[in-house]
């Protein structure tokens, strides 16, 4: 109903206390400047543990992950860098090193459209507006610029 899904999560923050944002901009969010500056999910903090894994393979990592989704036939609507949680390093090593996270926009491919409420502010493929068909190739889109 008005296009609100509430979904439940297990809090992992133990094991992931970093979004991908978090770990791009932690050097400008320590200085006070740049890109990480109040912006996103971390909201200008600096990097609270070191990640398990790169940005390069963090992303590589999202890739194969969006890839099993599709092959299912899902999408996920919303893959921007404050949606992908990066495993800590200390960390047990069974934890996967990323989670993506954010998922009320999933569904199924064909099925599954794009809210009214739709920020036009977060970069996105043109075809991606409100009330539009979520499409496995905008997921993959919106994955190779995770590291823009």
């Amino acid at each position: 109903m008005h296009d609100w899904i509430m979904v439940v999560m297990e809090d992992r923050t133990a094991e992931y206390s970093n979004t991908m944002w978090d770990i791009k901009y932690a050097g400008e969010a320590e200085k006070g400047k740049g890109k990480g500056k109040g912006k996103g999910k971390g909201k200008g903090k600096a990097t609270r543990a070191k990640p398990a894994v790169s940005l390069n393979t963090a992303r590589e990592q999202v890739a194969d992950k969006l890839g099993l989704l599709h092959d299912g036939g899902f999408v996920h609507g919303d893959v921007r860098d404050v949606n992908v949680l990066v495993r800590n390093e200390d960390a047990p090593e069974d934890c996967p090193d990323i989670l993506i996270i954010d998922w009320d926009w999933a569904g199924r491919a064909g099925e599954v459209v794009y809210p009214r409420s739709i920020n036009t502010q977060v970069a996105r493929p043109a075809e991606a507006l409100a009330a539009e068909e979520i499409k496995a190739e905008h997921d993959l889109w919106m994955a190779d610029r995770l590291l823009n």
